[in-house]
């Protein structure tokens, strides 16, 4: 199973169609986050341009990068040869 990566080692492209990771995010209570703070994963996340995006109700949506702490490579699925 992978580990949990700093957002700081992450090296390499992804795009929509291409590489996707998965994200941590770490919300603090601040005037931006409406004084709320949360820590959750985003799934299949990507980069493009500096900045990070995700899909949100069928539309590629920009994530506050700020809140961006950590990422976790997508693992390949299982084979189905035993199916």
């Amino acid at each position: 199973m992978s580990r949990w990566r700093p957002i700081k080692s992450f090296r390499g492209p992804t795009s929509r169609f291409g590489r996707k990771v998965d994200l941590w995010l770490s919300i603090y209570a601040s005037p931006r986050s409406m004084g709320m703070a949360d820590d959750f994963r985003v799934v299949d996340c990507w980069r493009k341009d500096g900045k990070w995006f995700h899909e949100f109700k069928g539309e590629e949506t920009e994530l506050f990068t700020d809140y961006v702490t950590h990422w976790l490579p997508i693992p390949r699925p299982p084979s189905r040869r035993g199916s």
